[in-house]
């Protein structure tokens, strides 16, 4: 498909990023992560690791993705800022990175779960769970199936790379095989386009949380 071979490009998939993204989303949505000085950060299919590009110096980035050319960009533009690697997603994505006790106090995984068969988000699930702290959290935002969602934005779901797309029930389903704790939170107006997305945080047990909010 043309739409998948040219979104493989790094150029292209930032430049359509850039276009449909609305202004100080990704700043909004940072500031609401409540990061500290030392932080470590987990980013599960980062792609070319845009976010780093707006995360404060002070955080111990590493991310992986299974395109390499993602991965080979991300590496050229920020160089020692973050760890990177090329890695398909899986409940051994780390084994040869990182030993048992190797521990984040955030996982991101945006744009990841709808790419993904239950069976591998279940290993994702998992993946993040091992690699938490007790007060840490896994947080996910992917394209979401709603009632009374406008055929526009249905449309486009259906015609999105990622072909499991799922209802908020679907995905908070899966997310508590792992986590006693699933906040999620749909929005259709994070980008410049008619859209439906599902935010989840999946709180690692024992923390306990002052704001529900995204």
């Amino acid at each position: 498909m043309l739409k998948e071979f040219i979104l493989k490009n790094p150029f292209f998939y930032k430049l359509f990023v850039k276009l449909i993204r609305k202004k100080d989303i990704r700043k909004d949505f940072i500031k609401k992560l409540d990061l500290k000085p030392g932080d470590k950060i987990l980013d599960i299919g980062c792609g070319p690791a845009e976010i780093l590009s707006e995360l404060p110096d002070y955080i111990d980035y590493t991310g992986f993705d299974n395109n390499e050319k993602y991965i080979t960009d991300a590496k050229k533009r920020f160089k020692n800022r973050g760890s990177f690697f090329c890695e398909t997603i899986g409940k051994d994505s780390l084994q040869n990175k990182f030993n048992e006790t190797e521990k984040f106090n955030l996982i991101l995984a945006m744009g990841v779960l709808h790419h993904l068969t239950d069976r591998e988000v279940l290993s994702l699930m998992k993946l993040a769970d091992k690699h938490l702290l007790p007060d840490a959290k896994l947080v996910t935002r992917d394209g979401c199936y709603t009632k009374n969602q406008s055929l526009i934005a249905k449309f486009l779901l259906k015609m999105d790379r990622g072909i499991f797309v799922r209802n908020e029930a679907g995905y908070t389903k899966l997310a508590g095989h792992f986590f006693k704790t699933v906040k999620s939170e749909i929005n259709h107006n994070l980008i410049n386009l008619p859209y439906t997305h599902i935010t989840m945080k999946c709180i690692k047990e024992g923390r306990e949380e002052k704001n529900d909010s995204f």
